[in-house]
């Protein structure tokens, strides 16, 4: 049931198109109602990365924050933890979130058993640059 808000879900229960922060403005300080929006919300991407696992029948990246939370570690064969430094972390955030939120996110975050961990403190240019790199050994093996 979703009746904390008719700004993010329809009637029929279909999630709308939102604004982000609105909703971040709604759920973080509510445990109860990230609760109801994480019941809502995992069923539904995790179906969609299902559906694209399916397709592609091949080797394939998922990139999802909530990785362990949607129970994708059983979905694939190797995971491949990407961390930053905290200082890099809040400035990334920053540019979307408060920092109230970017507190409440940094709190959330929950470190899920990796069999290869990369560290990404430079660009996205260069995370990219080993990414492919390490995907070209795997592929290899």
């Amino acid at each position: 049931e979703c009746d904390w808000s008719s700004d993010v879900c329809s009637s029929d229960l279909k999630v709308k198109d939102f604004n982000r922060k609105e909703l971040g403005d709604l759920v973080f300080d509510n445990k109860v109602k990230l609760k109801e929006l994480n019941k809502l919300m995992h069923p539904l991407i995790t179906n969609e990365i299902k559906k694209e696992i399916k397709k592609r029948k091949k080797n394939i990246v998922i990139d999802a924050a909530l990785f362990k939370e949607l129970g994708l570690v059983k979905l694939v064969e190797k995971v491949i933890l990407i961390k930053t430094s905290k200082a890099n972390t809040i400035k990334r955030l920053s540019k979307r979130f408060s920092k109230k939120e970017i507190d409440k996110i940094y709190g959330l975050r929950k470190e899920v058993k990796s069999d290869i961990v990369m560290i990404n403190n430079t660009t996205k240019k260069d995370l990219e640059k080993k990414i492919r790199i390490l995907l070209v050994k795997l592929v290899l093996e």
